[in-house]
């Protein structure tokens, strides 16, 4: 089963996405901030195929994507957020 790592620290919008990749099929594990998110990615047994991200999280997760770049075996990221303009 592919698992999907997202972060997004709106728990109703969390709530919404992982149920929709749950009900494809898909594993999800949820992260409130991005740095438990790079800690996970750290780990070299972490199962992530995709990671979610919101970009507009107020934790500095524009910053995350420069550390992110660091990490072995990196899985594509996804940026998504509610935000209409940034």
């Amino acid at each position: 089963m592919l698992c999907i790592f997202v972060a997004d620290d709106d728990d109703a919008h969390v709530a919404v996405v992982a149920e929709i990749l749950r009900a494809e099929g898909f594993s999800v594990r949820l992260f409130a901030d991005g740095a438990t998110l790079l800690a996970a990615l750290l780990d070299p047994c972490h199962n992530a195929s995709l990671v979610m991200l919101d970009l507009m999280m107020p934790s500095g997760e524009r910053e995350l994507l420069t550390r992110l770049a660091s990490v072995p075996a990196l899985p594509p990221i996804v940026i998504v957020s509610a935000v209409e303009e940034f």
